[in-house]
């Protein structure tokens, strides 16, 4: 099988090397059939949007696990992808998102103030999904298309590291 995608690599790498690990991030493996699994799910919960391939959608997480599953899960769906920097704030956000013209996005809940008073005046940005932190505005960030709950997907993985 020869990989025509980012997304065709990982299926083929989860197949070849199902228990090695894909991502390590302190304590925490994640092995190619474990991450896969999670971007599957994330995806399965993204398509209840009824995004088309091609759109567009904005991710703003930081350097941690979640990024690479987001990123992934939209891959397989066949949108586009849109990182923005976490240092920016709401005029770079406004810019990025009204020039990529996204249908909405995924951010670490804590930068939940700056992307919602960016996306303000977008009509086409609707799609607002936090992970982690409070969003800042008084709801729950853990609340995702589908019902999956991304960090508790991260926080119970399949492996632990041993110490040395």
């Amino acid at each position: 099988m020869v990989a025509r995608s980012l997304f065709d690599f990982l299926d083929i790498c989860s197949t070849k090397y199902s228990e090695r690990d894909a991502f390590v991030f302190g304590d925490t493996h994640l092995s190619y059939s474990y991450f896969l699994g999670v971007v599957n799910r994330l995806a399965n919960g993204l398509s209840s949007l009824h995004l088309q391939k091609g759109d567009r959608l904005a991710l703003m997480l930081p350097n941690l696990p979640q990024f690479p599953i987001a990123y992934y899960a939209l891959l397989k769906l066949g949108l586009v992808v849109v990182p923005i920097n976490v240092m920016f704030r709401e005029n770079d956000i406004r810019y990025i998102l009204a020039d990529a013209s996204v249908k909405g996005f995924i951010a670490w809940g804590g930068f939940g103030r700056y992307l919602q008073n960016a996306a303000r005046d977008l009509p086409d940005c609707r799609h607002h999904i936090f992970l982690g932190s409070p969003a800042n505005d008084g709801q729950s960030a853990n609340t995702y298309a589908g019902g999956i709950d991304l960090t508790a997907l991260i926080s119970t993985p399949a492996r632990r590291a041993a110490r040395c």
